[in-house]
C-alpha cells in the first residue's frame, strides 16, 4: 500500500505504509488513534480499544529497511460507550472513554467501571467538539 504526500508546490512523494491493518473495527469507522512511546492505541464506532505495542525489526533483507509491527497487547469492549471518541489516561491512574451511546454523549470512568456525565445531544453525527483535562470537560454541541 502506498500513499501520496505532497506540498502545493511540489511534486508528489510516494511514500509507503509502515505496517496496515485491515478491519480491525470491522466495518465501523475509526474514530481514535493515538501514539504514544512505543504503543498505538485505536478506537472506533464498534465500541472497542485496541492497545498494540510497537515492535520495530530489522528485515534483513539487505537493504538496510526496518519492519515495523503492531502486536496487540489488549482489546476492550466498552459497553457505556458504543462509538469511542476519546480515551484519556489521567497522571493518577483514571482512565476515562469519551464517546456516544445512541443519541448521548457519554464519558464513563473505564477505572471505576461508572458514567460520570450524559448529555443528550443526538449523537455523534452532530457537529461536537470536546475538552477534557485532570479538573474538567467541556462538551459542545450544534442542536
Amino acid at each position: 500500500e502506498t500513499i501520496e504526500s505532497c506540498d502545493r508546490n511540489e511534486e508528489p512523494i510516494r511514500l509507503e505504509a509502515a505496517t496496515l491493518l485491515k478491519r480491525q473495527h470491522g466495518l465501523e469507522a475509526v474514530t481514535l488513534l493515538n501514539v504514544k512511546e512505543g504503543e498505538v492505541t485505536s478506537g472506533g464506532r464498534d465500541g472497542k480499544l485496541y492497545k498494540y505495542d510497537v515492535q520495530i525489526n530489522d528485515a534483513r533483507t539487505g537493504d538496510k529497511t526496518e519492519c515495523v509491527q503492531l502486536v496487540c497487547t489488549a482489546m476492550d469492549n466498552s459497553r457505556a460507550v458504543t462509538a469511542i471518541e476519546s480515551c484519556k489516561n489521567l497522571a493518577d491512574g483514571r482512565r476515562y472513554i469519551l464517546g456516544f451511546q445512541s443519541s448521548d454523549f457519554v464519558v464513563s470512568n473505564a477505572t471505576a467501571n461508572c458514567e460520570i456525565i450524559r448529555v443528550h445531544c443526538g449523537g455523534w453525527r452532530r457537529p461536537h467538539d470536546f475538552c477534557m483535562d485532570d479538573k474538567s470537560i467541556t462538551f459542545t454541541y450544534v442542536k
